[in-house]
Parts: structure tokens; sequence; C-alpha cells
């Protein structure tokens, strides 16, 4: 029985007698339940929490997350082109690509946070511990980037020299960009730094007052020690968005270089390809002043009120456009300008794009054909460079010679221009591929290419006023055009009021009837002529004739040059008048300044019959030009003529001018070509009666004159005027007159004159 188990405990031990015998140890069951609540208690609230944030509050946190960002980005459109009557394009839009760089892959030497990252993303996680792994992959980021260059270099075609240079130029201009906005941060942090918070001195051999109050400068010190942000010892480096970014390097690459680069991208890291679209002149030098120059439009620009008042979102100018700064490219924006389009992209809190969509798709720009005939308009600037001196030599002399000059030629019957052409010129290509030294040789030109002579050059008549002079003369009825007036050489004295005779040979014209007058450019006939009309008359003709006012052609900035205004009385206003001037006056001269296109409209209205067109140099109808028809008649015969005007352009009659006051001034301009004595006899061209008058006008101060020619053709069915001018060129007849000839002998060339057979012609 010894080996008998034991139980140390009985049924009451087990809980089975009264509670009040269990002993101090109590129930394990309410122990167990204790625990249970307090690691219970915390697990419950955490479970209430989970479910109120997933159920209740998830939104607010995964909304941040769905939220997306809904963007309007525009669509680059084409610009409508520009053309010249024979087809010819002057101005259209080109898609151009461009080379950019990463600045990170530009900059020298590299920076070493950024090629820290480049080498480790080279990598794995456990090469990256190994510093001699980083170094070497250091090393072969910095030999990918040399490589990188040279293949650029020779894909370019270009030296490894010039893209060092632009490099180089990138880089300083970026670390520019960095410099001022330190400086700017720097200045802006000292300024806002509150001053410093005073220390506490509880020493107490200190007497001061501080001692007396040391627990208000202890709560002060412990409150600003916990309030103030701490102060960091060195500032974060300052990173613009310039050194994240591409920058240019090399502009309209070729299309075999881009297929290259974008097909062996792996080679060159940090490359990127950008298209885009560029305006291109292709007659660069060609009717520049007409044609004008098209630009990207400047931030300042756009937010003008004339580009936000009036306007919808779809027409209102926004970043990338291009507006017309000049010429037919700023008179017709609204026209040749393209209407961008607009995409509407959606994409994510990370920026991805989820969706886009077209909303607005682009209209491409309007053509626009001008009047210019661009074989015609090359020969007439080519006539002009040939006689335009070159510009001052750096020693500062002065060749003499025609400083400049212009050329217009004009159909009698609509106003189409056919020429307009200028010298010196400049290139349209330093507004958009600028050249600093070529801008620089041509902003200091004091020939001054940039200026528009045909629009906006001012000059004196001289003789060629003189046909007004004579309508005037002829409307009045105080002269019998066939009765003779003497010409002693000079007016009334001999010093004074001469001819160009008598100053060169000291003789006079003789009798002079009115066409003799216009043919030997008389001014003592003209003198008396204006000595009786005065100067209100003769201004009322001026004024009738289109001069003192813009002739409405559709290039901007015209000028109207200056007439003298009588008021009802007769008497010249806003100016100093005396007798001579009205003398002056009747020759082209005084302040009388006209512009060429409106000398070329008062021949036209001569010879058209008496109506004045409105210059256009942008075409209505696009039917080419047809060469008259042939005349077999061997003689000249001026008679009075009918026009067929456009009936979508008739110009306006003048009031008051017979036709046979016209008559009269076409008879004398044939003679200045045709005959001996003519002052233009040097435009004279076989077969091809040409109607002209010569001008010399003086400008004093040692200047030289300048020298006109102006007319129509063919003189007895007259179809182009045309007026041709140069500055401080000297003789009408001697200068001008040879470059009218050789130009109308050109039109014939080109077939839209016709020779006339003369009588030998007729005998072979």
């Amino acid at each position: 029985m010894r080996n008998t188990p034991h139980i140390r405990f009985d049924r009451q031990s087990l809980g089975d007698g009264p509670r009040g015998e269990t002993g101090s140890d109590g129930s394990p069951a309410l122990r167990i339940a204790i625990v249970m609540l307090v690691v219970m208690a915390p697990v419950g609230a955490i479970s209430a929490r989970l479910v109120r944030l997933q159920g209740q509050l998830g939104d607010n946190f995964t909304s941040s997350w769905e939220v997306t960002t809904l963007n309007e980005e525009p669509i680059p459109c084409r610009d409508g082109r520009i053309l010249s009557i024979d087809g010819q394009v002057l101005a259209h839009d080109r898609l151009r690509y461009d080379l950019l760089v990463h600045y990170r892959w530009i900059e020298n030497p590299p920076d070493d946070r950024w090629l820290t990252q480049q080498a480790l993303a080279k990598l794995n996680r456990r090469a990256r511990r190994d510093e001699e792994q980083v170094d070497r992959a250091k090393q072969q980021v910095l030999q990918q980037r040399a490589h990188m260059w040279a293949a650029l270099a020779a894909t370019l075609n270009e030296s490894q020299v010039k893209l060092d240079s632009t490099r180089a130029d990138i880089q300083r201009r970026v670390e520019h960009i960095v410099e001022s906005v330190t400086r700017r941060r720097d200045e802006r942090i000292a300024a806002a730094t509150p001053p410093a918070v005073p220390q506490l001195n509880l020493s107490g051999h200190d007497t001061s007052p501080l001692e007396l109050e040391w627990w208000s400068q202890l709560w002060n010190s412990a409150a600003g020690q916990l309030t103030s942000p701490p102060r960091r010892g060195r500032l974060d480096p300052v990173i613009v968005r310039e050194e994240l970014d591409h920058h240019s390097v090399a502009i309209d690459v070729s299309l075999a270089a881009v297929t290259n680069i974008e097909t062996a991208a792996s080679h060159f890291p940090g490359v990127l390809i950008r298209p885009t679209s560029e305006r291109v002149y292709p007659q660069s030098k060609t009717a520049g002043h007409l044609v004008g120059v098209r630009t990207a439009v400047r931030p300042d620009e756009l937010s003008t009120d004339e580009n936000t008042a009036g306007k919808s979102e779809h027409d209102a100018l926004t970043t990338g456009d291009r507006i017309g700064r000049d010429g037919i490219e700023r008179s017709f924006d609204a026209i040749l300008r393209g209407k961008t389009g607009t995409r509407r992209i959606v994409r994510n809190r990370g920026g991805e794009v989820i969706s886009q969509a077209t909303t607005t798709d682009p209209v491409p720009g309007d053509d626009v054909t001008l009047t210019l005939d661009l074989g015609l308009q090359r020969i007439a600037e080519r006539l002009l460079d040939e006689v335009i001196v070159p510009p001052p030599s750096d020693d500062g002399a002065k060749t003499a010679g025609p400083q400049g000059g212009c050329m217009v030629v004009l159909d009698v019957r609509t106003g189409d221009i056919l020429t307009a052409a200028a010298a010196p010129r400049h290139d349209l290509t330093l507004f958009t591929r600028p050249d600093p030294d070529e801008w620089q040789a041509a902003i200091s030109d004091s020939r001054r290419p940039f200026f528009p002579r045909v629009t906006q050059m001012t000059v004196p008549p001289g003789s060629v006023f003189k046909l007004l002079t004579a309508v005037a003369l002829l409307e009045s009825g105080q002269i019998d055009p066939d009765e003779p007036v003497f010409c002693q050489g000079y007016l009334d004295h001999p010093n004074r009021n001469r001819c160009y005779v008598f100053r060169h040979y000291g003789v006079g014209h003789g009798d002079m009837r009115l066409s003799d007058a216009i043919c030997q450019s008389c001014n003592v006939y003209f003198f008396q002529a204006a000595r009786a009309l005065g100067p209100a008359v003769i201004s009322d003709w001026a004024t009738r004739f289109g001069l003192g006012v813009p002739t409405g052609i559709e290039v901007p900035g015209e000028k109207g040059g200056h007439l003298p205004r009588a008021d009802r009385t007769g008497k010249i206003v806003d100016e100093q008048w005396y007798k001579g001037s009205t003398l002056q006056l009747g020759i082209g001269q005084a302040s009388l300044t006209v512009t060429p296109l409106q000398v070329a409209r008062m021949v036209a209205a001569i010879a058209n019959g008496g109506y004045l067109v409105t210059p256009s140099v942008v075409s209505t109808n696009h039917t080419p030009r047809r060469p008259p028809a042939d005349s077999s008649a061997s003689s000249i015969q001026l008679v009075s003529h009918q026009m067929d005007f456009d009936t979508n352009r008739r110009p306006e009659r003048i009031h008051g001018v017979a036709m046979e006051t016209l008559d009269r001034i076409r008879e004398g301009m044939e003679l200045v070509v045709s005959t001996k004595k003519g002052t233009g006899r040097r435009a004279a061209i076989e077969g091809i009666p040409i109607a002209g008058k010569t001008g010399t006008a003086e400008v004093g101060g040692g200047k030289g004159d300048h020298a006109w020619f102006v007319g129509f053709v063919p003189a007895d069915a007259p179809r182009y005027a045309f007026a041709v001018v140069l500055e401080h060129g000297g003789s009408g007849g001697r200068d001008a007159a040879p470059l009218a000839k050789s130009f109308i002998e050109a039109m014939a060339d080109t077939g839209l004159l016709q020779r006339r057979r003369t009588a030998e012609d007729v005998t072979d």
C-alpha cells in the first residue's frame, strides 16, 4: 500500500466546497477574465479604430490618391503661306527637329550627387556597399558621357570644339541663374531671421536689474527654445528648374541624324529630339520689306487687353503662337495665323497620363497670294544693288553715289503692284535665326537696310511734280498750251530761280510750249505757272491726285508725306511760307515730300484717264497676267481711251480733270523719252513706246540730289506705271532713267510687254 499514489488535494480543494473555504488564492477564472479584459480593451479600441478608418474614414485617405488633374494643352497648327503671283513661296511653315541635352549631361565637372546616382543605378544592392565598385561605376558614367558627346559631334557633323563651346555657354547661363536665385534666397532669409534670444545670466555676483527678473527671463528663454524652429548650420544647395531640364544644343537637325539618334537611344543618354514648327522664308533677301516677318509671341503680349478683350479663349494668343511683326505678315495676321487646337489630358496624382482626347481640332491658316512677280522683283533689286554704293569703310570715308533707292511698278487699271523693290535690304533670317555679326553689321549700316523705302521714304519729288503743276495750269484756263513762253534761263534774276541748262551751260530754253516744257523740264515755265496759280490751287490738285495722304496699301506703317495746305483765303497754314516758296512748290521743292508709291499712283492716274487707283500688293484673283495684244502701229498716237477696271476694286474718278488735259500731259511725257531734247532720252527702247518724266530733287546741306524717273508703258496704250528714285543718286535723266530702261526691257523679255515692229522690220 506504500506504493499507492496519494492525491494531495481532495474534492473540496477543487472547488466543490463553499467559496469561503478556497483560501486566499480565489478563483483562477477571475484572474483569467481580468487578464483578458486588460488585453482585449486596447485590442478592441484598435479594432474599433480600424473599422472606423476602413468603413468611414477610408475615403478621406484614398481620395488623395484617386484625385486626377484635368489639363488642356494646345495642339500646334500650321500658319498660312505667302505666295507670289507666279506661284513661288515667300513664307511657309516647316517641321524642324531640334536636339536637346539634359543639363546634367552638359555640366562640367558633373554634379557629384547626380554622378553618384548614375553610378548606383548600374550596381546591384550588394555592390553598392563596395566603394571601389562605386568608383569604377562613376568612371564608366564619365566615359559614357565622353563617348556620347563624341558620337553627337560625328552624327551632327560638327566639331567637338563647337559643341564644347555650346555646352560652356549653357552652363554659364544656368550658373548665373543659380547664383542669382541663391543670392535672393540668402537676402530673404537674412531679412526674415528674428533677433537672437537674450541669454539668462544667473551669476550671484551680478547685481544688474536682470537678477530681479530671472523668473521672467527664464520663462522667455524656455518659450523661445520651444517655439522657435531649429536653425540649420548649413542650407541645402539651390536647384533651379534649368538644372533639371533639357537645353537646346543644335537646331534644325537633319532627318538622317534624327534617325541615327532615335534608333540608338542607348548610346545617347540624356538626349532629346524635339519637333517644332519653324517659319521659313525661302526668298529671304527678296521683297523682305513687303513680306515682313513672323516670330513667337512674347510673354508680355499674352496679358495685354488687346489679346484678351473681346476674344474667345480659342482666338486669344497663347504660349507658342506666332504673330506677324511687319509687312504682310502683320497686316494679314488674322488670315495667316492658324487656330491652335486643344487636347484634354487626364493625369493621376503621380503625373501619369490616364487618358487624352482632342477637344478642338487645329485649323491651319489660309494662304495669301501677292501681286508681285518674283522674277521681275529679283531683276529690279539686282539693278538697284548694282548702283547703290557699299557701306562706308571703317575709316569713315564716304563714297559718292546713291545711298539707297527703290522701284515701284503697278497696273494702272487695278493698282496691283508688279514690283516693289528697295535697296539696300535686310535678310529675313536675321529675325528667325539671328547671327550676331550679321545683325550688328545690319543695324550699324548707315544706309538703313531695315527702312521700307517704298512706303515710308518721304523725299521731295523735284521736277516730277511739274506734271501736277501742268494739270493745275491747264484746268485753270489761264494758259494756252500751244502758246510759247520764252525762257531766258532764269525767272527774274540770274542768281535765283534758274533752269538746269542755265546753271550748267549759261543759256535758256527759248520759246517753250507746255509739251516742250515737260519734255525739257523747263523750270522758268513752271515758275511762271506757280506764280499765276498760287499755292492753294497747286495744293488742291495735288490732293486730288492722292498726295499728302497714305495710298491705302495693305502694308502697315505707310507714310503720307507732306503737302502744304491752304485755308479758304488761299494762304498756306501751319508753316512759314514766302513768295519764293510758291515758286519752289511749282517744281516739286519747298516743304513738299512724297513717297515713291504716291508718285507711281499719281502717274497711273494720268495714264488711265483720271482714275485714282488704290495700290494693292495682295491678289484678289489668281489668274496669270497675260501680255497685251500686239499692235502693228508703227507710230504712236495719243488718243483718249476707255479703261477696263476691276469691278470689285473700281477706282475713284478724280474730280474736275478733263481728258483733254491728260492727253496734253501724256503728249509731253512721251516727248521726254522719244526726242533728242528730252531729259529722259536714255530710257528710250526701240519698239516700246515709253512716256516718262525726270526729276532731280535738291536736298542741300552738301548732300547729293535725289534722282527720279517716272512714267508709264506702253505710251499709247498704258498698262503699267512706274517710279524709280535713287536716294542722293544725282540726275534723274542720267542715273534713274537707265534703270527704268533696263527693267522695261526685262518686262518685254518675260512677255508682259511686246516690242512693236519698226518700219525697217516691215521692209525686211
